[in-house]
């Protein structure tokens, strides 16, 4: 059977790509418009399909909080981390604050502006794609991990699982460890990370 993964927040340094060029197919999904083009070209040459949408518990439009990005920023491996913190702003946000990034100096610096952007559902997502099955499911939305876990039907089972929790606070951290072992996963946990394993 073709193996097939699901990433979303694909930014442009920590990518399933490397899947992909070896013959996996999928879906690769990146809501900020300069780093999707960066990928997309490769992932659709390579039979996976790219979205420029974010991922959240509704089908419609959210607002988006961009990173600058100039011609050098966040290319240098230590300033990567500029170039993933472009994050969902919602009322309804499960994940820690991520409105204090906007607000202190630092994020200011390196945030560029607010905009609407289309969003989907997971579950649109899959059913838009046609998959019939998930090998690997791979999530990091800054903090907006519980908002796409709590509103997925779990129709389909993914096989292998990694979670970015490092922007939720220890409920969250536990609430989503819980939810991954209530449907069946072997879970560990890394710095910023969760696994779990059907």
């Amino acid at each position: 059977m073709q193996k097939q993964f699901i990433e979303i927040g694909s930014n442009d340094f920590d990518t399933c790509l490397p899947l992909a060029r070896n013959g996996w197919k999928g879906v690769m999904i990146e809501p900020i418009l300069e780093i999707y083009k960066n990928i997309a070209p490769e992932a659709e040459k390579c039979g996976v399909k790219a979205l420029n949408l974010a991922v959240t518990d509704y089908d419609g439009e959210i607002d988006f909080a961009v990173p600058f990005l100039d011609a050098s920023a966040g290319r240098h491996p230590a300033q990567r981390w500029v170039r993933g913190i472009g994050h969902v702003i919602s009322e309804n946000h499960k994940g820690m604050n991520n409105i204090g990034l906007l607000q202190s100096p630092e994020g200011r610096k390196h945030l560029m502006k607010t905009i609407k952007i289309p969003c989907k559902k997971l579950d649109t997502i899959i059913e838009d794609s046609n998959i019939k099955h998930i090998d690997y499911l791979k999530i990091d939305v800054e903090g907006h991990e519980l908002n796409i876990i709590d509103a997925y039907s779990w129709r389909l089972i993914p096989t292998f699982i990694k979670i970015e929790h490092e922007h939720l606070d220890d409920e969250g951290k536990g609430r989503l460890q819980n939810i991954l072992i209530g449907r069946g996963y072997v879970t560990y946990k890394e710095k910023h990370d969760i696994y779990g394993i059907y």
